[in-house]
């Protein structure tokens, strides 16, 4: 059982109808995949959204249908709540606390119905008795590595069983499938009862092969397939006969990737001798590195299957080099994402954990909470409730941490209902051994979305925080707010601030600066790998040379700037050779200088940018304003005779200008 990590790092039918009573799309909280299925069945319950049964199951030998629901741990068992015998709906009503066990005493009981947990209705069916599966023998539950199993018992070109759809599946993104063929035996992952139709075709010679290289469409024999979160070939992949996972991501989703039940092919290679399926899950389109890996490692814990396990990144991917006031997108590459593992991001540095306990809710709240309900702990998921504006509970005991060194508070957690408001903790030391005003420190506004997001608490804000010793714990209240239902992933001290808990990460430093990424889940923390990027100035071009404020037209002015730099934009009012002629120099790329005349009066304004060595650009162009003016002309006079000693006024005929 997978457990809440307060995590404390310190670091530098029958009536078989295909119909059930719940339409909306279903997370399949169980495998940490958040993108929606088309088809999900299981021997366990997949989502905490779902309250259906499981499966309809048949008494082999009186004909009764029950309902069997997940168990208290979400599986099918003998401990599992059934139907009354022969429920009118789908699914019908659980028979009070009646178990499983009440009914399987040496008795056979086949599949009716294996219910989609997806929310879509789309439920795999068989209402002919001989044809069903079985799931129970002689009253013991059929099982693969300890966990149930439903098992097909065809015979090849002779008689099948299956579970069918009511509408055959055309689009198929990606397939994740838990089964397990016999050695010797037949049958293909997915099957057909078009006799034209045989898209999953599996190697029929000697069936040791998944998909047979003539007749499996191109779409599912050009797939990328993991088997055991192992990468394969498509058409080396082998035709598993130990329980295993497969997953398979057809060429084209949409394409040659066409079934419409489990169990049987056409008239010919049926699933038998016992063979079957204890879970298969489709999605329209394909799953994210992390959602397929998170899935695969669900599975492998749950069913015993060895996958890899949770390591850290390989690499950061990205611009590493930018220009003051840009951004670049880093992103984690390689390693492996095990159950509900993220990337979490941090600046400021991140050298290790001197502590790190994976701790139950019971063990970590070190007191009873106030105005907090507890509603479970799932998946490593804390889900609490408040009944008040100051819901909190008490973390003690933690270590003794230098609050010189360690100052970040880092929370990453989820508000499903209500206002989240703001986190408050209140520190405790020698000085401070209970919640004191002068003791805490507040986050920001948190974000109430429905979304995972992370916040971090500057402790050092408090004034008090460096004082009164180490800090040995605190006491967390997650919100002020009440009505609010919140997750919570963990709960971190350490040297740096988180930034995300995201697979990417888009920053904009504003000098150069060191971004560190670990993987963190439940019983994970894996070390840390680290990217630089190194901001460059950008430019502030300057005239070296240019004219007044004012410049005679015809007349050349030169305008210069810094040389030995690239990409020069220079613009230039006007029309050339109608508002200016160029004399020397130019206005091209390559050039830093340019002589011309003006042709026509007025503002005249003239801009110049450039990429510097550094690759960097001005935000702004430098600009060069003056005002033109025509060149003065003289006046035409007519010749005029003055006597001597006399005065007269000459008028122009033609008047001068200036």
């Amino acid at each position: 059982m997978k457990k809440w990590m307060f995590k404390v790092l310190v670091f530098v039918g029958l009536v078989c109808t295909n119909m059930v009573p719940v339409m909306a799309q279903n997370t399949l909280t169980t495998l940490g995949v958040t993108s929606g299925a088309t088809v999900a069945y299981s021997v366990r319950q997949l989502s905490t959204s779902y309250t259906g049964p499981l499966m309809r199951i048949r008494n082999s030998t009186s004909g009764n249908l029950y309902d069997v629901w997940p168990d208290a741990s979400g599986q099918f068992s003998t401990t599992s709540v059934i139907s009354a015998a022969n429920p009118s709906g789908t699914p019908g009503s659980k028979n009070g606390s009646t178990a499983l066990s009440t009914i399987t005493s040496s008795t056979t009981f086949t599949v009716a119905i294996w219910y989609d947990q997806s929310g879509n209705a789309n439920n795999l069916t068989q209402s002919t008795a001989a044809n069903q599966p079985t799931i129970i023998t002689t009253g013991t539950i059929q099982a693969e590595s300890s966990k149930p199993f439903i098992r097909f018992y065809g015979i090849d070109a002779t008689s099948f069983n299956s579970l069918n759809l009511a509408t055959a599946l055309t689009t198929s993104g990606q397939i994740s499938v838990v089964n397990k063929f016999v050695s010797g035996g037949t049958g293909f992952i997915l099957g057909n009862v078009n006799n034209s139709i045989y898209d999953w075709h599996s190697d029929f010679t000697n069936f040791t092969k998944l998909f047979d290289a003539t007749y499996a469409s191109t779409s599912v024999k050009n797939s990328t397939v993991w088997q055991n979160g192992t990468s394969v070939t498509a058409t080396n992949a082998v035709w598993n006969t130990s329980l295993g996972i497969n997953t398979i991501q057809p060429q084209t989703a949409n394409s040659g990737t066409t079934w419409d039940n489990i169990g049987r092919d056409r008239i010919y290679h049926h699933t038998s001798g016992g063979g079957g399926y204890a879970e298969l899950i489709v999605f329209a389109s394909a799953l994210s590195t992390k959602e397929r890996q998170s899935s695969e490692n669900s599975q492998g814990t749950y069913f015993g299957i060895t996958v890899p396990a949770a390591s850290a990144p390989t690499s950061i991917s990205g611009t590493s080099t930018i220009c003051i006031g840009s951004s670049t997108t880093l992103t984690s590459t390689g390693g492996n994402y095990g159950f509900n593992v993220e990337d979490i991001w941090y600046r400021g540095g991140y050298g290790g954990d001197a502590y790190d306990n994976g701790l139950d809710a019971t063990t970590a709240i070190s007191e009873p909470s106030s105005q907090s309900t507890t509603n479970n702990n799932t998946n490593g998921i804390l889900n609490l409730t408040s009944t008040g504006t100051d819901p909190y509970f008490y973390m003690r005991s933690l270590g003794s941490f230098n609050p010189s060194t360690y100052k970040y508070v880092n929370v990453r957690y989820r508000v499903t209902a209500g206002t989240g408001g703001n986190m408050q903790v209140f520190f405790q030391n020698t000085t401070y051994t209970g919640a004191n005003g002068s003791a805490t420190a507040s986050s920001a506004t948190l974000n109430s979305d429905g979304n995972w997001h992370t916040v971090s608490i500057d402790m050092s804000s408090s004034a008090a925080w460096t004082t009164g010793g180490n800090i040995t714990g605190w006491r967390f209240d997650w919100s002020n707010n009440t009505g609010v239902t919140m997750d919570i992933d963990f709960i971190q001290l350490g040297t740096g601030s988180i930034l995300e808990g995201t697979t990417t990460l888009t920053v904009a430093p504003s000098s150069n600066t060191t971004y560190y990424l670990n993987r963190k889940g439940p019983s994970v923390n894996t070390s840390s790998i680290s990217q630089l990027v190194t901001v460059n100035a950008s430019p502030s071009p300057t005239f070296t040379a240019q004219p007044g404020a004012t410049a005679c037209a015809s007349t050349d002015v030169t305008y210069t700037t810094q040389a030995s730099q690239t990409n020069y934009i220079w613009t230039v009012p006007g029309t050339l050779n109608t508002d200016y002629t160029i004399t020397s120099g130019g206005v091209g790329s390559s050039s830093n200088t340019v002589t011309l005349k003006w042709l026509t009066a007025g503002s005249k304004t003239v801009t110049i940018n450039y990429t510097n060595s550094n690759g960097c650009t001005a935000a702004t162009a430098t600009s060069s304003t003056a005002t033109t003016v025509s060149a003065p002309t003289l006046g035409t006079y007519s010749t005029t005779t003055v006597i001597a000693g006399q005065s007269t006024s000459i008028t122009p005929s033609v008047a001068p200008t200036n």
